[in-house]
């Protein structure tokens, strides 16, 4: 499970975020930073997903299932991650492979000196690509702001027309007010990912039939159906969404 932090909330009664949950004891003796990434891997990325660490996260990683690169050789194809630290940050001072594989990825989760980063085929296509998306979610956010079945605070409104709010979002939440008014009662997003510049994917609605929303959310295209839906008191519906860094399908 991974921490929520309020973005923005209107101060009604919305369930609160999950909880961090405790640190697994054989990751006691490290930075309460680099656990707390250890957290969000273990979390966001799944078991098998290739990652570049140096030899005291790396052990961590691997044995949770991850296929780890240690050392001079430093393999870091697209798609791959980068658990960066200062120690692998001065290995990369002295080895020109892991140098390359850091200029050449993007960050996904930040705290403090500490990241994860996504490894790129390209990055200047994909730094577009990350602008393309914020541009995508600033017309959709103000598309969504503007929609007279969509209630929400000012502050609320604001952030959404910012462009603060996951495209896989703002897509469900338009397709419900299509079925019903809603009110929308907070965005919550990861810190670490906040701190990357990636939009918040958990929202807190009220809807005035929560059972007939659920089933609307059972039918809503796989890319973007919320992986948790979570009810909460007063007809509110807690909607997470995976992490996730690829483009999504055009829907229809």
């Amino acid at each position: 499970m991974i921490a929520l932090v309020r973005v923005l909330g209107d101060g009604g009664h919305g369930s609160p975020g999950p909880k961090r949950t405790g640190t697994q004891q054989s990751s006691t003796a490290l930075p309460k930073s680099t656990r707390e990434l250890l957290q969000w891997v273990r979390a966001n990325l799944p078991a098998g997903t290739r990652v570049l660490a140096d030899p005291t996260v790396g052990s961590r990683l691997k044995g949770a299932g991850y296929h780890v690169e240690i050392g001079m050789a430093a393999a870091c194809p697209p798609n791959s991650f980068i658990f960066l630290t200062p120690a692998l940050e001065q290995s990369a001072r002295q080895r020109r492979p892991i140098a390359g594989c850091i200029n050449h990825s993007l960050t996904v989760a930040s705290l403090g000196s500490y990241e994860v980063r996504e490894v790129t085929a390209d990055l200047a296509a994909a730094v577009r690509a990350r602008r393309a998306d914020l541009a995508d979610r600033e017309r959709g956010g103000a598309a969504l702001a503007d929609n007279p079945s969509i209630r929400m605070s000012a502050p609320l409104r604001t952030a959404v027309r910012d462009g603060l709010l996951d495209l896989r979002a703002q897509a469900v939440l338009a397709q419900l007010a299509a079925l019903m008014p809603l009110r929308l009662m907070a965005i919550d997003g990861v810190p670490a990912e906040t701190r990357a510049g990636l939009p918040a994917r958990s929202v807190v609605i009220r809807v005035p039939n929560r059972a007939a929303a659920e089933r609307q959310l059972s039918h809503v295209a796989a890319a973007y159906r919320p992986s948790q839906v979570v009810r909460a008191a007063g007809n509110t519906l807690r909607l997470t969404w995976p992490f996730r860094t690829g483009p999504l399908p055009v829907l229809n």
